[in-house]
């Protein structure tokens, strides 16, 4: 399980096409929005990897430290209880949310502009 912040569209470039980190053709204004977005997140010392599809994102296994599907559900049903995965998984959105808003609101706009 992962969280971060995907891209709208890969195959019609929007916002850009691959992985921010390996372009040269991105505008610098909006290469600058995505280094902050990265940098307010903590980059890779927290955890956070960019790909062709993820602008950031991470793995959700601070609370389930290696788990698979199944040993994950098991975890829920039985020892660490529903509710407190629902809290961690919350906790995880709104901290993103926290972190990330302006900066997001800020590439929405300059994305619009140019």
């Amino acid at each position: 399980m992962c969280i971060g912040i995907v891209k709208q569209d890969n195959d019609n470039k929007i916002p850009f096409k691959g992985n921010w980190q390996k372009q040269d053709d991105i505008e610098h204004e909006l290469l600058n929005n995505i280094n902050q977005i990265y940098n307010a997140l903590g980059g890779s010392p927290k955890g956070w990897k960019v790909s062709e599809w993820w602008i950031a994102w991470k793995y959700l296994h601070s609370f389930y430290r290696g788990m698979w599907q199944r040993e994950f559900f098991l975890q829920i049903i039985t020892e660490r209880g529903f509710k407190q995965a629902l809290d961690y998984l919350f906790s995880e959105l709104v901290e993103l949310k926290k972190l990330t808003e302006k900066f997001i609101d800020n590439f929405v706009e300059t994305y619009k502009h140019s």
